[in-house]
């Protein structure tokens, strides 16, 4: 998170933002960008993550990723046809965006290798 001046002075003298090397050419190719957020104490990150819809009830999801798997709201994305089998972008639990499964492996293809870059610098 970026601080902002309604934030306070603490927020917002802490926090800087430094792009993560990635191979550029595939980072233009997707529509989302990432950053890595650097405080005092240690480096987070916010990102939507890819995740495939394997049951929905409502407004609500049981989605997978590598693995892990995560109960989703699919509130704003009511506007949506949504089907068991697609793949959404999913932030702070709830779907944003839907996606191809070539968009999906293209990120996680992407976030990988952010990932090992990061475990580098540690």
């Amino acid at each position: 998170m970026v601080g902002r001046e309604d934030d306070g002075p603490d927020m917002a003298s802490t926090v800087t933002i430094r792009p993560v090397k990635v191979n550029r050419e595939r980072m233009m190719r997707q529509s989302y960008t990432g950053a890595v957020a650097f405080t005092a104490r240690k480096p987070s990150m916010c990102l939507a993550i890819p995740m495939q819809i394997v049951e929905i009830d409502g407004y609500n999801a049981r989605c997978e990723a590598k693995g892990e798997s995560r109960d989703v709201s699919l509130f704003l994305m009511q506007h949506e046809a949504l089907a068991v089998g697609d793949f959404v972008m999913v932030h702070t639990g709830y779907a944003q965006q839907k996606m191809s499964a070539e968009d999906a492996r293209l990120a996680w293809e992407l976030y990988d290798e952010m990932l090992a870059e990061l475990e580098k610098r540690e």
